[in-house]
């Protein structure tokens, strides 16, 4: 909207003016019949100077605003086929001689400037945050001067050294004006061994170890070292393997490796399928006894599961 525009895109009833940066006060001047170059007075603090070259061409808001599009002297018809259909040249849109002026619509009868930019000085779309033509902030924000700790966080007056709270050195820090300082994320406590142990208790995973090194052991000196064979470990193999099962696995929990968990839920889903098979294929005594060997392991497994943030 606010650009150089020729003569031959606007229609003859509009109007024009100037308008330029006074380089004395800063403040924007409207001035009329008159060009660049030549010498033109300031309305804000009437001081004389040349029109700048920066100055542009500025359109006046329609004298009388009206409710459709098709009866505003901006409209001009572009539509062959389509007869309602053109473009305002005062927002650069197309539009129908059917629409409610967006100039009617958003105030009437009243005309809303575009900002400028503050460091450029050319004309910004209403909408606009940052400079299309310099990329410099439209509405920089107000900055202020404080006092801030950065032990506890506090903000204080320029008359302020030190924490009131802490007794640190103040240090001198610019923000924008109303906006807090945003304070730094605190470090994440580090979830120590000890602190799970707290919070969930171990009573029953050491009752597990103990149980681990005293089964294991007695399967290494009987059943390996021993040669004793029962129903549940009929030769050295199986003794082998079940002391190996056993003693691997409460070393690995008694020093919170993830192995030693591993090696337990091993152990776990052996029981519950020999439990499964004992339900399947025994008596009355051995289902039962298959039964329990079920629910304890999967009891046990839950209880692990629980602890895994302990192992390493």
């Amino acid at each position: 909207m606010n650009k150089t525009i020729s003569e031959k895109s606007m229609p003859s009833s509009v109007s024009t003016h100037i308008r330029y940066i006074c380089n004395q006060c800063q403040n924007l001047v409207k001035v009329r019949d008159l060009e660049i170059g030549d010498l033109s007075n300031c309305s804000h603090c009437d001081e004389s100077q040349v029109i700048p070259k920066n100055a542009w061409e500025q359109k006046d808001p329609p004298e009388n605003i009206p409710e459709n599009c098709g009866e505003c002297e901006y409209w001009s018809r572009t539509g062959i086929i389509d007869y309602h259909r053109g473009k305002c040249s005062w927002y650069s849109e197309i539009r129908y001689t059917s629409f409610i002026c967006l100039e009617y619509k958003g105030k009437n009868v009243s005309y809303v400037e575009e900002p400028l930019c503050p460091k450029c000085y050319k004309p910004q779309p209403k909408e606009a945050i940052f400079c299309k033509d310099c990329s410099a902030e439209i509405s920089p924000a107000e900055k202020i001067l404080i006092q801030y700790c950065e032990e506890c966080h506090r903000e204080y007056g320029k008359t302020f050294k030190f924490c009131i709270k802490c007794g640190k050195e103040l240090n001198e820090i610019e923000v924008e004006k109303n906006v807090k300082v945003s304070k730094k994320p605190k470090k994440k406590k580090k979830i120590t061994t000890g602190d799970i142990d707290n919070e969930l208790g171990f009573g029953w995973g050491k009752f597990f170890i103990g149980m681990g090194f005293f089964q294991g052991g007695i399967a290494l000196l009987f059943g390996v070292i021993g040669g004793v064979e029962t129903d549940i470990i009929p030769n050295r193999g199986v003794a082998l393997l079940a002391s190996a099962f056993s003693l691997g696995s409460a070393f690995g929990l008694y020093q919170r490796r993830i192995y030693g968990l591993y090696i337990l839920y091993g152990s776990l889903i052996m029981n519950i399928f020999f439990g499964i098979e004992s339900i399947y294929e025994g008596d009355e005594y051995t289902q039962f006894g298959g039964f329990s060997a079920i629910v304890i392991s999967v009891l046990w497994g839950i209880y692990f599961k629980k602890r895994e943030r302990m192992f390493t």
